[in-house]
């Protein structure tokens, strides 16, 4: 599940957290071999993606429904932001690219989505702050076949 701010101009910080939903492949991917799979929660969207080398991406964001129908509204304006990710084993800060519009932000570089791909694998808690908000807590589901699928996707 996510509880998450995408802006800091968006709702005050979240609290709590919800049972995660089951990974899905996006609409238009391969079950059997998905390159992207998302997750909707009562709290937010989780979606990873990867390319042909295996490379991640990662969208977080506070679209708790229809995500796939989300992605397909105008978004015009985006802007950096900084966003730490603090797990058990370490913090860590890195820009990402929020997307107001569609309340999400969405990872630059391979080693921050993979983060968030790795913590899921190991069931760990995360969390995230963005502009300086409070922190608010991840909780992705485990790993389901749809997981699965596309974690040995990507390292083929």
């Amino acid at each position: 599940m996510i509880k998450l701010l995408a802006t800091a101009a968006l709702l005050p910080a979240l609290i709590g957290t919800a049972h995660a939903g089951a990974c899905m492949p996006c609409p238009g991917q391969d079950s059997d071999a998905p390159r992207a799979i998302y997750t909707e929660t009562d709290g937010g969207t989780a979606l990873l993606t990867c390319n042909g080398e295996g490379q991640f991406t990662a969208m977080l964001s506070q679209v708790t429904e229809n995500f796939p129908e989300t992605m397909r509204k105008p978004a015009p304006y985006r802007r950096g932001a900084d966003v730490q990710l603090t797990t058990p084993e370490r913090e860590s800060e890195a820009k990402w690219v929020i997307v107001p519009a569609i309340d999400t932000i969405i990872s630059v570089s391979h080693a921050n989505a993979a983060r968030i791909f790795n913590t899921a694998v190991r069931g760990v808690p995360r969390n995230v702050k963005v502009d300086g908000k409070d922190f608010v807590s991840l909780e992705l589901p485990e790993g389901d076949d749809s997981f699965k699928a596309f974690a040995k996707t990507c390292r083929a």
